[in-house]
């Protein structure tokens, strides 16, 4: 039979046999009367090598694989079929497991929108809280620079690098928690930022972290990790500009003396 025909018989492409032929992985039959002439024997190795790629093993496998008789074969290539068996359904489970996340967000990223929210990477709660102070900001300048923050932070979350108790403070901000915030977030973006007002700024961001957290201070400090907030801060620094990284060293500074004095060290 001619090479279309073997395609046909085991649903392979031309292309590919022709590509398992350069690799040494089919044998290239004799050429008679003036074409390639398989026969049963291709016919099989080539069904055999796509039920292995089906089975998720690749290619630079499945020829050892073919030419072991694994029935009949001393223990140690038997072995050696194994090893590569076992390290395939490894990969596979491997998949599996990124497929599963893969549509467990894309499950939540339908009911966001159906929910009418924004597509972010952010928990809906820090989503929404930056949907509703951007749409409050005063100015452009002030809105761009909520922008500015809230890329940062989905970039944060993206790298795992936010603490997960962080969430709590965007929840439930009321209006005049809301306007304060946009006070004092404009008066750092104008003018000279001097070391006074750094510092008036930042302490004035964590009592109101302090506030956000309530109750549940003392329980949340336990569980945030000083050097993660550093990496924090880190990311934040080479993402910002002087007057960001101004602002974030002192919150930051503030910020760990707080949770300190909480964690009772």
């Amino acid at each position: 039979m001619r090479v279309k025909e073997i395609a046909d018989l085991t649903g392979v492409t031309v292309r590919a046999i022709r590509h398992y032929h350069a690799i040494g992985l089919v044998p290239v039959p004799e050429v008679r009367y003036g074409w390639r002439d398989y026969d049963l024997s291709h016919v099989a190795r080539v069904g055999r090598i796509r039920w292995l790629l089906e089975s998720g093993l690749p290619l630079a496998k499945i020829r050892s694989i073919l030419d072991e008789d694994v029935a009949d074969t001393p223990d140690d290539k038997r072995a050696s079929v194994l090893v590569d068996l076992r390290a395939s359904l490894e990969v596979l489970q491997g998949r599996i497991e990124g497929l599963s996340e893969q549509l467990e967000r894309l499950a939540v990223l339908v009911a966001t929108v159906e929910q009418g929210e924004s597509l972010s990477p952010l928990p809906p709660a820090v989503s929404t809280y930056y949907d509703v102070i951007t749409g409050r900001a005063p100015d452009s300048v002030t809105r761009l620079a909520l922008v500015r923050e809230r890329e940062f932070l989905e970039l944060a979350y993206l790298r795992g690098e936010v603490p997960a108790a962080a969430e709590l403070l965007f929840a439930e901000v009321d209006e005049q928690t809301m306007a304060s915030i946009l006070e004092q977030f404009g008066d750092s973006l104008r003018g000279e930022l001097t070391d006074e007002l750094v510092e008036e700024a930042a302490i004035g961001v964590v009592e109101r972290m302090r506030s956000g957290f309530g109750g549940q201070l003392v329980d949340v400090a336990q569980t945030i990790d000083a050097n993660e907030l550093r990496r924090l801060y880190a990311l934040f620094s080479v993402t910002g500009s002087d007057r960001d990284r101004r602002m974030g060293e002192a919150v930051v500074r503030h910020l760990l003396a707080a949770i300190e004095a909480a964690q009772g060290t």
